[in-house]
């Protein structure tokens, strides 16, 4: 009797659920803090960032002035961010094996960086994914 009452409550139920619909991607080449930083030290330490395919990465935030740090990371991607306020914007992405600069070569050929935004063990379709997402 069970598997029957059972059986019939599950059949009404698939019938009430609604369509599976495509979610279409956010907007791509943004990013915004973590909430679950919010009230922490750490809010400024991490960023996300979202690809074309709409993947969320979660970057560890590096100044400008740590251009030689950055460029000894392998297996990164790599992202150069202005900050405009509060807000920031990705205006490049390299894998780490493209960042052979240090901190003066660094800064002197994209002086405008503020931020190096790093994503450790990215590998090329994560940043292909993250070079998509910036605008053109």
């Amino acid at each position: 009797m069970f598997a029957m009452d059972f059986a019939k409550r599950s059949s009404a139920v698939s019938h009430r659920t609604a369509p599976i619909r495509k979610v279409q991607p956010r907007p791509c080449g943004r990013g915004g803090s973590l909430a679950s930083l919010s009230s922490s030290g750490l809010t400024d330490a991490f960023y996300a960032w979202r690809g074309a395919s709409g993947r969320r990465y979660v970057f560890t935030v590096f100044g400008a002035q740590e251009s030689e740090l950055v460029a000894g990371f392998s297996g990164a991607a790599i992202l150069g961010v202005l900050r405009e306020g509060a807000a920031r914007r990705a205006v490049c992405v390299l894998a780490s094996r493209d960042f052979p600069w240090g901190a003066q070569a660094g800064r002197s050929a994209r002086p405008e960086i503020e931020e190096w935004h790093v994503l450790f063990g990215a590998d090329d379709a994560s940043i292909a994914d993250l070079a998509a997402s910036l605008p053109h």
